[in-house]
C-alpha cells in the first residue's frame, strides 16, 4: 500500500493517494508517524489543486463551490499536520526523518494559516 500511495502522490492524484495513506495511518503501526504526515501532506496539495482549478473556474458559482472544497482539504491537512506533530511531541526517540516530517509539517501548516 505505501508504494501505490507514493506512486499516486508522485502522478499528482492526492485526493487518491490520501485514501490509501489513511489505510496505512493507524496507531500502533510501524507505518503511523509517515502515514499521518503523508495524509496531511496529501491533503494539502490536494486542495492547493483545488484552488487553482477554481481561479480557472469561469462561473462564480463553480469558483466558490472549488474553492469551499479546498478549504475542507486544507482543514484536513491541519488537522492531520497537528496530530503528526503531536505524535513526534511524545516520541520516546526521534529519528531524523521524523524530525524533518515535523519541520515538513510546521511549514505546510504555516502555508496553509498565511493564505
Amino acid at each position: 500500500l505505501r508504494q501505490q500511495a507514493i506512486a499516486l502522490d508522485d502522478a499528482k492524484k492526492f485526493e487518491d493517494s490520501v485514501k490509501v495513506w489513511e489505510k496505512l495511518a493507524v496507531q500502533g503501526k510501524d507505518t503511523f508517524e509517515e502515514a499521518i504526515f503523508s495524509v496531511a501532506y496529501s491533503n494539502y496539495f490536494h486542495g492547493t489543486q483545488l484552488f487553482d482549478q477554481s481561479r480557472a473556474a469561469k462561473i462564480q458559482s463553480e469558483k466558490d463551490k472549488i474553492a469551499a472544497l479546498g478549504t475542507q482539504a486544507w482543514n484536513r491537512a491541519i488537522d492531520a499536520f497537528k496530530k503528526h506533530l503531536d505524535f513526534v511531541e511524545k516520541a520516546p526517540t526521534k529519528e531524523p526523518k521524523m524530525v524533518k516530517r515535523a519541520v515538513g509539517a510546521i511549514q505546510f501548516s504555516c502555508r496553509i494559516l498565511t493564505r
